[in-house]
């Protein structure tokens, strides 16, 4: 290790030895030294940005379920007030999901 002298130039260079490291000359003496400790990191992630993830997770437009909807409502035989209901439906429980 590196030898540095001491404020008071008379008492002489100093050994510098790692905390945690124990030196042969010293049974011991590496329970009488201060643990080294390291920081820990933390991430918070915002309620908009697991929502925006969420969004990058849907899957693409499904154009053969367009059209098919398309085709219903033009003939006439597209059940809104059901699949409204169901939809809505569908939103409330997700939401009450996500807060309880």
């Amino acid at each position: 290790m590196a030898d540095i002298s001491g404020i008071g130039a008379d008492q002489g260079p100093a050994r510098l030895e790692h905390p945690t490291r124990q030196r042969p000359d010293q049974p011991g003496r590496e329970n009488d030294s201060p643990a080294i400790r390291r920081g820990s990191d933390e991430v918070e992630v915002s309620r908009l940005s697991v929502m925006l993830q969420r969004l990058r997770d849907v899957p693409g437009i499904r154009e053969d379920l367009v059209a098919q909807l398309r085709r219903e409502i033009e003939a006439g035989v597209y059940d809104e007030e059901t699949r409204l209901d169901a939809a809505l439906d569908a939103m409330i429980q997700e939401i009450s999901e996500q807060r309880g």
